[in-house]
């Protein structure tokens, strides 16, 4: 695990977890939007951070529109994508 993320993991606190579908990705920054399926009906979106899988030949993976994920909500509200399946 590099320094990165560490310091990521180290932010991360504790909540509660949520599965979610990835909906939109910025890979800039390495944040995204996703639908909570046990929120209002599946409406809610929200920015969270996630942390890129190591991929082939020394790349990064990212999720895509449509993952499977699991996002932490932690105590003031704030969404951290945690863990992500590719369905692509």
């Amino acid at each position: 695990m590099s320094s990165a993320d560490d310091d990521l993991h180290d932010r991360i606190p504790p909540g509660r977890l949520y599965r979610a579908e990835i909906a939109t990705v910025d890979t800039a920054t390495n944040t995204c939007t996703v639908l909570l399926a046990q929120i209002d009906g599946g409406d809610d979106r929200n920015p969270a951070p996630y942390t890129p899988h190591p991929g082939g030949g020394g790349s990064l993976a990212h999720p895509g529109r449509g993952d499977p994920c699991l996002a932490i909500e932690d105590d003031r509200g704030g969404l951290w994508v945690v863990a992500w399946t590719t369905t692509t």
